[in-house]
This record gives C-alpha cells, structure tokens and sequence, in this order.
C-alpha cells in the first residue's frame, strides 16, 4: 500500500482498522472521505456490511489510478511514416486469462510534424473516447477499454467486488 495514502487516513483523522480498510457508520461519511480520497489520486471503492445488526459502509483502498501522463506513456506513440507524423493508441486485448497483448491503431495523422500542443490536443481526445478508454463506474479510475470488465466496471473491481475470476 502506497505510503502516502496511510498518511492521507491520518491526516483525515481516521484509523485503518485492518490493511487498506476505513470504516464509517454513515453512507455520507463514506461518500464525503471518497470523494476526498479520488479527488488525490486514491483509488477507494466503499462496501456496505452489518454486523450484529448495525450498519458500516468500509471504504477499501483499491490501489492507485494511472493517471493521464501514464496512460498515455503507456498506451500512446508518435512515429513517423513517410511525411506524416501518427499518434497510434494501444487498446489491450486478451488471448488468454493471463497473456493481455496490446494492438496499436492509429488514432490521428498530421501532415508533417505536429506542435507540441498539437500533440497533447490530440492525447487527450484518445483519453476522452469511449471506444479506447472508459471510467470505471466503481472506483472512478480511467482504463484503458481492455482492462474493463464490461462497459462500466474495471476488472480490477469486478474481480474484488463482484468476485470475478479473470
């Protein structure tokens, strides 16, 4: 667990009660610390539970966001063809339960070579289409479109909140 977000419960004046997990009594406590959480990069998803007939709702940390420069370090290239310049996007595809590959298509083309802000224009455009990334409705992080388990969850959360098997 990052170092960083045990400190972040601290500073928020709360305790983990086992690794990753903080508990609260009230839905919009849990929903006011989620947003503070997201709102620093931490990836937290809250899970309602009852014990002996009172209700928690614990706010797991799920692990940390890639954040758009790492996205599109991973998942975007510029390179050359003839006089143009390309910005290919990687969309991750499986060939088995553990063997994801990436197949690179070209999102954008410039004649010649393109400015900076040309370049970084176009980055976000492939980070706000939906056909290449998405947000996962559960814990907020963007994927890209091959770590989704459906249309609107990530497989990291379908696997730890819907007990998946990828």
């Amino acid at each position: 667990m990052r170092e960083d977000y045990s400190q972040f419960v601290i500073d928020e004046g709360h305790e983990m009660e086992k690794e990753g997990v903080v508990s609260f009594t009230t839905k919009k406590e849990a929903d006011d610390y989620v947003e503070k959480a997201t709102r620093r990069g931490f990836a937290v998803a809250v899970l309602r539970s009852e014990e002996a007939g009172r209700e928690f709702f614990n706010v797991h940390y799920t692990g940390d966001w890639m954040d758009d420069d790492e996205l599109i370090a991973d998942f975007m290239r510029i390179r050359s063809e003839g006089d143009a310049t390309l910005l290919e996007v990687a969309l991750v595809e499986w060939r088995g339960p553990h063997e994801p590959s990436l197949r690179w298509q070209r999102f954008h083309t410039w004649a010649g070579i393109p400015t900076t802000t040309e370049v970084e224009a176009a980055q976000r455009q492939a980070l706000d289409d939906p056909s290449l990334f998405r947000h996962c409705d559960r814990c907020g992080e963007r994927c890209n479109r091959g770590h989704m388990h459906n249309d609107h969850i990530c497989q990291g959360c379908a696997e730890r909140f819907l007990g998946v098997v990828h």
